[in-house]
């Protein structure tokens, strides 16, 4: 039990070298009485596009943290979290604006439900010293659709097992958070589920599969997290694709529902070529 705990402790780590959270606090106004701090930390991943960076992650996630903030709560630490993968040597976050991050908003959350960051080259070489590593396009321009892959693998924080620890003034960070990365098997559905018939854009369809580590009520933070394609090619070895962000899941029948990631790419592509004529 132990050897296979640390396996998938080592299957995890390794994908997760392309995965970077967010992680925030949230305070009530500075003239509030009661000093009732909050937390969340949201999934996300390195995508890059013509050596572009980007920090990538689901839109409908940004617009719940702007109804926060439209009652009054305002962000008072926000940073990204790159120690997740494999190599990582450094537990710091990278501090981000919360204000320039929002700006990348795009779509709805039934259309194209992203958020996008371009990182620039410092924010770069502070995760690749972590060892992070972009989903590049040798990741994402030929993923195989869920006819032909042999299964999906989610990457993402559940909010269940995120552990947050206020401290007493004077006894260290006001604030410690322990979210834990988890990673889900998928089994790909080709056929459209009548249970998302109201979503007018592409997806990527799934049932996921939450017994393990232990069983999930739902996946709520997972949102954002990268969606991975695997199929085996012709000489048995595994290959991986990003296929996906992860965008909603309907509970009743365990089935998740991502945006393509390639579409999103092959525009952000155009926007660049546009810029350098």
């Amino acid at each position: 039990m132990r050897r296979m705990e640390r396996h998938c402790d080592n299957v995890i780590r390794f994908f997760a070298r392309h995965f970077v959270s967010l992680a925030c606090v949230h305070e009530p106004p500075a003239e509030a009485t009661k000093a009732d701090i909050g937390t969340f930390d949201i999934s996300g991943f390195i995508m890059s596009v013509r050596a572009c960076w980007f920090w990538v992650t689901a839109g409908h996630v940004i617009d719940e943290v702007d109804k926060l903030l439209a009652k009054g709560r305002r962000i008072t630490q926000c940073g990204l979290l790159d120690s997740w993968g494999e190599g990582a040597q450094y537990q710091n976050t990278l501090p981000v604006e919360y204000e320039e991050l929002r700006k990348g908003r795009i779509g709805a959350e039934h259309d194209f439900d992203c958020a996008i960051y371009p990182l620039s080259l410092l924010y770069r070489q502070a995760l690749e010293r972590n060892n992070v590593q972009a989903l590049n396009e040798d990741s994402w321009s030929a993923a195989p659709g869920p006819e032909s892959v042999d299964c999906y693998y989610l990457l993402g924080i559940p909010c269940l097992l995120t552990s947050v620890r206020k401290n007493e003034p004077g006894g260290g960070p006001r604030v410690q958070v322990w979210p834990e990365c988890t990673f889900h098997y998928v089994e790909p559905l080709v056929e459209h589920p009548a249970h998302f018939s109201g979503e007018p854009a592409p997806r990527i369809y799934g049932r996921i599969h939450v017994e393990k580590p232990q069983l999930l009520p739902h996946i709520k933070g997972m949102s954002g997290g990268p969606l991975f394609a695997m199929k085996r090619d012709p000489e048995g070895r595994v290959r991986y694709w990003l296929a996906g962000i992860q965008s909603s899941w309907h509970k009743p029948t365990r089935t998740i529902a991502a945006c393509p990631v390639k579409p999103l790419a092959d525009a952000l592509a155009r926007v660049i070529e546009q810029a350098g004529e």
